[in-house]
């Protein structure tokens, strides 16, 4: 049965509508991650991390960042599936960072380097598709995001 290793809850700065899961130690930078277009999957993964497509610009979501030790029991219930996606890490501290570097100071510490999965759930999108861009507003849209080891399901 899966087990809830750790997590992190902060709130990021969006920028561009996106912001990223970071390896903190890693040379590579999630902002390199192949984007995708607007329509498909809100997640996307790479070397270095996954970056995150919200539906607003300049605003602060609530973010809670879960390490388990394997994949988490599909759905959250209140919670909309975003999208899934593989990375991987040189390092073993993750962090959120804004587009433009501004990051959180909380690190969430994986077991070891290698490859990652993530799956991705929000809340709040509609509203947050509302916001003017440069509102600067806290909390309008919420993530979850459920990491583990690839190898591990």
């Amino acid at each position: 049965m899966a087990r809830l290793v750790s997590s992190v809850d902060t709130s990021v700065e969006v920028e561009f509508h996106q912001f990223l899961v970071q390896d903190h130690d890693g040379p590579d930078a999630a902002v390199a991650v192949e984007p995708m277009p607007w329509e498909d999957n809100i997640v996307v993964g790479g070397v270095g991390g996954l970056r995150i497509y919200s539906s607003a610009t300049d605003h602060s979501p609530s973010v809670r960042l879960e390490l388990w030790d394997e994949r988490a029991p599909d759905g959250l219930p209140g919670w909309q599936f975003g999208g899934e996606a593989r990375f991987s890490v040189v390092g073993q501290r993750l962090r959120m960072w804004s587009l433009m570097g501004v990051h959180v100071d909380e690190d969430l510490l994986l077991p070891a380097v290698g490859d990652y999965a993530a799956v991705v759930y929000q809340q709040g999108r509609e509203a947050a598709e509302r916001l003017e861009e440069a509102t600067f507003v806290s909390g309008v849209e919420r993530w979850v995001i459920q990491i583990w080891p690839a190898s591990a399901g």
